[in-house]
């Protein structure tokens, strides 16, 4: 029988849920990095290839465990896409020291500079990190300080911070709206408002359908 002080119910936005849904269900997670604006018109990711669909045992009770996505397209830019619901003062840090990591890890010994590729960092974050911004999204690329030009175009990081997300369903206007909004109230997966948003977008649907399917697996194992 679960106990009173039972745990919370999952959400979305813990990093091994996070993972297992969209680091497995690869047309999931590109109808996701689709919503953002890097990726409109000719730009859309056609097909993407997941490199790390596994988590690690040991890991899901690790609250500061890096469970991220990394995957890759066609062309061979890399994309890392992770959620962290626990911040610390150098997070920021953090973020370029694991982009550069993945960036330096494409050059072998003895190859070509011109053999690097675009690596795309997405940063999903409960909680607020840039204190400069009320945005919820904030891209970075290396710029030139006076004239505002960018150095190269093969670093960008996507930073969203869903506590400063605070539309409401009949706010929602584009596909990462929708995304956000469904990341943000998974905590009651079969209410009206996500009964709404789940016609809005059948791959929504999907993730939710997977998360349903995993909280009531979580259920089960803590009756017993």
């Amino acid at each position: 029988m679960r106990k009173n002080n039972s745990k919370p119910k999952l959400t979305l936005t813990e990093n091994f849920v996070f993972k297992s849904i969209f680091g497995s269900n690869t047309d999931i997670l590109i109808d996701l990095l689709n919503s953002f604006p890097s990726f409109q018109g000719d730009k859309k990711i056609i097909d993407l290839t997941i490199l790390n669909p596994e988590i690690p045992k040991g890991k899901l009770s690790e609250k500061l465990s890096i469970l991220d996505i990394k995957a890759e397209d066609r062309s061979g830019n890399q994309f890392i896409i992770e959620m962290q619901t626990l911040g610390h003062k150098n997070f920021d840090k953090r973020i370029l020291y694991y982009w550069s990591k993945v960036y330096s890890s494409n050059l072998k010994r003895g190859y070509k500079y011109e053999k690097l590729k675009k690596v795309y960092s997405f940063n999903f974050l409960d909680f607020n990190l840039l204190g400069k911004s009320k945005d919820f999204l904030s891209t970075f690329q290396i710029l030139e300080a006076k004239h505002n030009f960018p150095l190269t175009d093969e670093l960008e990081i996507n930073i969203i911070e869903l506590g400063k997300f605070f539309k409401g369903i009949n706010d929602l206007k584009s596909n990462l709206d929708f995304w956000l909004f469904a990341l943000k109230e998974s905590e009651n997966p079969d209410g009206k408002e996500m009964k709404t948003l789940v016609k809005k977008n059948p791959k929504i649907k999907k993730a939710i359908t997977h998360f349903k399917e995993m909280s009531e697996a979580d259920l089960k194992r803590e009756e017993i």
